[in-house]
């Protein structure tokens, strides 16, 4: 939950970093960052 709520709080181009470590950036919108931190 903590991490959904990191990734719906993503702002398009800047670097953020979820509970697990994993090193996100979004670049387009939330979903494609949903998608990608699912697939780690």
């Amino acid at each position: 939950i903590g991490k959904n709520v990191v990734i719906e709080r993503a702002i398009v181009g800047s670097e953020m970093v979820i509970e697990d470590g994993t090193i996100i950036r979004p670049e387009k919108n939330v979903d494609d960052v949903v998608l990608i931190a699912e697939g780690k």
